[in-house]
């Protein structure tokens, strides 16, 4: 069998018309399942680790690229590389650190719906899973040619996602049979919005900025078409709900423009944010996004960041409560008022709730489960990334960049230790400094 190193350098790969069809078939899968947050298979084999397809599938790429290289891994890592991977994995001892101590202080309780013991591991390994994926993808990305390849088919990847939400709103596609199924929970099978093959339109938001914004930003290769394309997606997005494509938006903009040097004080870039807000007031409004005694969601997601925060406050952030531990210390004494008005918050202040209690914001969840160390450790990281995104000029560092600042807005809202949107986005800015 080749090596990798055979594979990438071998004849004709740099270009993407001239990869191998399982270099391209992986590709394909990758970009498409990118935005995908649920796959019933998966997800009832590994659990959380299966429920974002796109998890396994890069672990187990991740770890066949490692056994092709194990000495480029080992020692002939990158300065930038290493010094990103170091940050990471200081998060993973961090975590794991505060887990001992919460043991001495028994700040865990043991016998209800869930062990703390299970929590640690399980969210432990997902947090590794985040370096190793960036490390090794990173030096997968390192060809041109693989790069180029995402780009170009990204329009057929968004095309097919923009049809399965309009074959679902036209009733050509049924949520509850196949192959939509696939991508649903129990609760989710009925009773929302078409959302294709994600399960509600939050993750249609942040797919249609995603996609959407490097359809319509990135230099190379951009075209009438693949703009138009840009803002159909996000409309589709408007028009089903997606109220989270607003703060993806917005931070995959400022991405893009810190990576390309553009001046952000300037009346175009004035103009697209008052169209930009003007949007986001107008669904706030009639999505009664911030009225948390009217809209039970959202009093679910802020309430749980406000409780995060307290519990930070309260002195849990000095050490932090290791991985998987904030399930434990969800509790109403922490929370805001208005989260007493969620009966899906009101279930997990049991001591026998079987799902996880989520603080809605991965910053916050890192502060309480890691510490403040921990999190200056993930900050470190961000920065460093974006920094090495400005020094480069590359197309694949505008698709990082632009899935790295997006991956920010939307992690606002969400707290998945291993998104695979985030991980791609720093692969590919780390790939583009090796090139360079």
């Amino acid at each position: 069998m080749k090596s990798l190193d055979e594979m990438l350098n071998a004849p004709g790969t740099a270009t993407d018309k001239k990869l191998t069809l399982p270099t391209r078939s992986y590709l394909f899968l990758l970009l498409f399942l990118l935005p995908v947050d649920y796959f019933a298979p998966s997800a009832a084999v590994l659990r959380e680790a299966g429920a974002k397809p796109a998890i396994p599938l890069m672990v187990a790429a991740s770890f066949f690229f490692f056994f092709q290289e194990r000495r480029r891994y080992l020692l002939g890592m990158d300065a930038e590389s290493f010094r990103i991977y170091r940050l990471l994995l200081s998060i993973v001892v961090l975590g794991s650190l505060a887990f001992g101590l919460n043991l001495c202080f028994s700040w865990s309780f043991f016998g209800g719906g869930k062990d703390p013991f299970g929590q640690f591991l399980g969210q432990g390994v997902l947090f590794l899973f985040l370096p190793i994926i960036v490390v090794t993808h990173s030096e997968f990305f390192r060809r041109p040619g693989h790069v180029m390849y995402m780009i170009r088919i990204l329009p057929g990847v968004t095309l097919l996602h923009l049809l399965g939400i309009l074959l679902e709103a036209g009733g050509a596609l049924s949520p509850v049979s196949l192959p939509l199924s696939l991508f649903r929970t129990a609760e989710d099978l009925a009773g929302r919005q078409p959302s294709g093959l994600m399960t509600e339109p939050s993750y249609v938001g942040a797919m249609a900025a995603m996609f959407g914004l490097s359809l319509m930003l990135i230099e190379k290769d951009r075209t009438m078409f693949r703009v138009c394309l840009g803002i159909v997606s996000m409309i589709v997005a408007l028009l089903i709900g997606a109220k989270t494509i607003v703060p993806v938006a917005i931070a995959g903009v400022f991405g893009f423009m810190w990576q390309a040097r553009k001046r952000i004080f300037q009346a175009k870039t004035f103009f697209g944010l008052a169209v930009v807000s003007a949007v986001a007031v107008y669904v706030t409004i009639n999505r009664a996004a911030l009225d948390v005694s009217e809209n039970l969601s959202s009093a679910m997601r802020l309430g749980s960041t406000v409780l995060a925060i307290r519990l930070a406050l309260h002195g849990y952030c000095l050490t932090g409560i290791g991985f998987g531990q904030f399930h434990f210390l969800y509790r109403p004494e922490f929370a805001p008022q208005y989260l007493l008005y969620s009966s899906e918050a009101l279930d997990q202040f049991s001591r026998n709730a079987q799902s996880r209690a989520s603080t809605y914001n991965l910053f916050a969840r890192i502060l309480v489960e890691t510490g403040a160390l921990g999190l200056g450790c993930f900050l470190a990281a961000l920065v460093g990334l974006f920094r090495l995104a400005r020094r480069h000029q590359l197309p694949s560092m505008q698709f990082g960049a632009i899935l790295l600042a997006a991956s920010i807005g939307f992690l606002m809202t969400q707290d998945p230790f291993c998104y695979p949107p985030l991980a791609c986005g720093m692969a590919l800015i780390l790939s583009g400094t090796r090139r360079s």
